[in-house]
């Protein structure tokens, strides 16, 4: 069964994405954080409609995330901080390797796309799931008319005239 594609802003994709690229830096923010969500404005430029929006599946979002490839402050946060880390074809570190100096650390590209893909679809559920929750006033009262002209009672003044 193929996913509901969903519709999403600009704005909250952005800010998923920023939130994530926060959580998964080793220091307090991003770098060049500004400079990346500049750059996925640039880079959907024409995909949203005028009022900033886009109908998305998960493939379609993460493909959408993944045109960031193509900026320089995206990439950055995929390489080491450290000018020996750097230099180093492969280079590995672990939460149990005890007191870390966080230049060594990277954010992951592909865990940053994944979560913020999920977090995305997780609110826009949650949200649908709300919506769908509710019982407007209205239905309720088109539900108590069908029972009720269901069950032959007059439902009008000029109802009781005619009977």
């Amino acid at each position: 069964m193929k996913e509901e594609a969903r519709w999403f802003f600009i704005h909250t994709i952005q800010g998923h994405l920023a939130m994530w690229a926060v959580r998964q830096c080793p220091y307090h923010r991003a770098p060049r954080l500004a400079e990346v969500l500049e750059d996925f404005e640039k880079f959907t430029r024409g995909m949203f409609d005028p009022s900033g929006m886009a109908k998305l599946d998960r493939q379609g979002m993460r493909d959408l995330i993944w045109l960031l490839r193509s900026s320089d402050g995206f990439n950055l946060w995929n390489v080491p901080w450290a000018k020996e880390a750097r230099d180093q074809q492969h280079f590995f570190c672990s939460a149990h390797d005890g007191k870390r100096n966080p230049d060594y650390d990277i954010i992951d590209l592909d865990a940053l796309v994944g979560n913020t893909v999920r977090s995305l679809f997780r609110e826009a559920d949650a949200e649908h799931e709300r919506d769908n929750a509710r019982d407007p006033w209205w239905k309720r009262l088109k539900y108590k008319w069908q029972i009720w002209r269901q069950s032959g009672l007059p439902c009008t003044p000029n109802e009781t005239e005619g009977r």
